[in-house]
């Protein structure tokens, strides 16, 4: 699974373990506060205990009169208080409390029949009729009573004690407060933990690939680039690592490729020294001899000359050897191109080749254009490729007799493909990729320092200056394989 996904499933798991945490708690709550705030209210929600007394005494009516006093005073015993209203609904006495006043006048003047206003019962035994209603916690007793020719409504009110009430609500709602706060907080720290250990985790998985990293980096800085990164997880770090390792594989790779190139290197310069040293001598010792007159004879003289002349010359193409190489390295190596036609170009190079090599081999060539084949080619510098591959099948070869062949042939894309090929041993299937690479030798015996690797090498960057290719296959021999790309006359 990639961090991405992780990352991504553990905030989602967070996010919906803490709503169904807070929604648990949340219903929790309610139910603590249904079972009891609710129905402590619901049990306050009662009538007056002094209700059936109040109720007793109307019935039985004491017979005060109007003196409202009186009745206020004898009701106040039982905590209640009174209002009276004549015929016309005018208030007479009231000691009522606001609550106790608003309860009354929400039931108005009420008969002998039942109220939805609230709960009542009645008494038919008396003549006086008391109805009790229970109104927003206030206990109501209404009746109506005959004075002389006046019948009054008289009401009396209790309501709860509100002091107590409200401070049991508080004690309720301030447990209600503390529980929700307490739950709250566990709740609160039991998330902060749990993301704590997450992004631990989290952490530890991003960071040890990183570490890894680090070191692996600071092994390959003091030169150390034997030991991998191993990452065994299969998320995004997994292919870091790989790269990482492959870049070390490529490093080290072309730092001991460019060891064995300064290695070649060296070797071709101490070659091309010592190859000099040898001609350099002679040349020497040849004038020195006809400096102190050992030549005494023009023939001897002549002689002479003739060696040392060919010894500069020998001399000539090792320097000369050397140059090439170093325009190669620099990329300056010149091209004088011209337009040649291919066929008659090659034809001459064969019967100019095969009289010095008559001893050998045998140089044929094969032209197998329609029509004229015209390139734009330099003619010295694909000579030299051509020199080479026959220098090459002469030294390597081993076949008796060579047979060395160069055919030329026209495709129908108008590219030209160039063949050398010799009927010798070829080369080893495993050594046909390196053919083309810089200082690379076929023939691992040589070890007296002839032949500097670098002539194949040259031929490729010789014919790529061209625009073309070169492979080399092994088809009863070995064959070189060149193919130009015809583009507006150009090779």
């Amino acid at each position: 699974m990639t961090i991405k996904k992780k990352i991504f499933i553990t905030n989602t798991v967070m996010i919906l373990a803490a709503l169904l945490v807070l929604l648990g708690v949340g219903s929790l709550l309610l139910t603590i506060f249904q079972h009891t705030f609710l129905t402590h209210q619901s049990e306050n929600a009662e009538l007056s205990a002094h209700t059936t007394q109040v109720q007793q005494m109307l019935e039985e009516n004491p017979g005060y009169g109007e003196d409202w006093q009186q009745w206020a005073d004898a009701l106040d015993s039982y905590d209640f208080r009174l209002a009276v209203r004549d015929q016309d609904g005018e208030t007479v006495y009231s000691n009522l409390s606001q609550t106790e006043t608003e309860s009354v006048d929400s039931i108005g003047e009420q008969d002998d029949s039942d109220t939805e206003s609230g709960h009542h019962g009645h008494d038919h035994a008396s003549e006086i009729t008391v109805s009790t209603f229970f109104i927003n916690s206030v206990t109501v007793l209404s009746a109506r009573f005959p004075v002389d020719d006046t019948t009054y409504q008289i009401y009396a009110a209790s309501s709860a004690d509100e002091e107590s009430l409200f401070s049991t609500d508080r004690r309720v709602f301030q447990l209600f407060l503390l529980l929700f706060i307490t739950i709250g907080a566990f709740v609160i720290l039991a998330i902060l933990l749990a993301s704590r250990m997450f992004t631990k985790k989290l952490v530890r998985q991003i960071m040890e690939p990183v570490d890894q990293l680090a070191a692996a980096a600071s092994r390959i800085e003091s030169g150390d680039l034997t030991q991998p990164v191993v990452y065994l997880r299969d998320d995004e770090f997994r292919n870091v690592c790989d790269s990482f390792n492959q870049m070390q594989r490529h490093l080290k790779e072309g730092m001991e490729q460019n060891a064995a190139y300064e290695k070649a290197r060296t070797e071709m310069i101490s070659g091309i020294s010592h190859d000099l040293r040898t001609p350099l001598t002679s040349v020497k010792g040849y004038i020195k001899g006809l400096q102190d007159g050992v030549a005494n004879t023009e023939e001897k003289r002549r002689q002479y000359l003739d060696i040392a002349y060919s010894c500069a010359c020998d001399m000539e193409g090792l320097l000369a050897k050397l140059f090439y190489y170093s325009k190669l390295e620099t990329g300056n190596m010149p091209f004088y191109k011209q337009k040649t036609d291919m066929g008659e170009y090659l034809g001459r190079y064969v019967e100019g080749k095969k009289d010095l090599i008559a001893e050998k081999a045998c140089l044929e060539f094969q032209s197998i254009c329609q029509g004229d084949c015209f390139f734009d080619i330099d003619q010295e510098q694909m000579k030299r490729v051509f020199d080479n591959f026959v220098e090459n099948s002469l030294k390597y070869a081993h076949a008796e007799p060579l047979i060395m062949k160069i055919t030329l042939e026209k495709e129908q894309d108008d590219s030209l493909t160039i063949a050398f090929c010799d009927n010798g041993v070829g080369v080893p299937p495993a050594k046909l990729p390196h053919l083309f690479e810089q200082f690379y030798r076929g023939d691992e015996a040589r070890s007296d320092g002839e032949g500097s690797g670098l002539g194949l090498y040259v031929c490729q960057y010789i014919v790529k200056a061209h625009g073309g290719i070169i492979r080399a296959e092994n088809q009863c021999g070995l064959h070189l394989i060149m193919n130009f790309r015809n583009k507006k006359g150009e090779v």
